[in-house]
């Protein structure tokens, strides 16, 4: 009997707001790939470098006067995708991701991310020291 039998999750991560950082997008991707396991980029630039990096690529607007577009557009693109976990490569949309994080929960999504106080304590450097 093996005990130690490798199990196969086959999940698939989105990327938010990849920019330049392509190794990064590269290494999820030698991870997720092992399992057969997708990863999605996504960002409001299609200038960003990284966002053609994923196996699969979305580039959404981002009205900051209309967030919660932003948001549901991130959730029907999970969706429609089979999409479980979320991750956001820039410090602000930590935040945003706090505050919606009940949302992607309705809808079995993962939002990898620290405690809400703990992101916010970092944009205040008295506050982090």
């Amino acid at each position: 009997m093996n005990l130690c039998k490798k199990i196969s999750y086959n999940m698939n991560i989105l990327i938010l707001s990849p920019g330049r950082r392509v190794e990064v997008v590269e290494y999820f991707k030698e991870v997720f790939h092992r399992d057969g396991g997708l990863v999605y980029t996504l960002d409001m630039s299609p200038y960003a470098p990284a966002l053609y990096f994923g196996d699969k690529y979305f580039c959404v607007e981002k009205d900051f006067n209309h967030i919660e577009r932003y948001v549901q557009n991130i959730i029907f693109i999970c969706e429609n995708y089979g999409i479980k976990s979320v991750i956001s490569l820039i410090d602000p949309e930590l935040v945003l991701l706090s505050q919606y994080q009940g949302e992607f929960d309705k809808f079995g999504i993962k939002t990898i991310l620290s405690d809400i106080r703990f992101t916010e304590s970092t944009f205040d450097k008295y506050v982090f020291y």
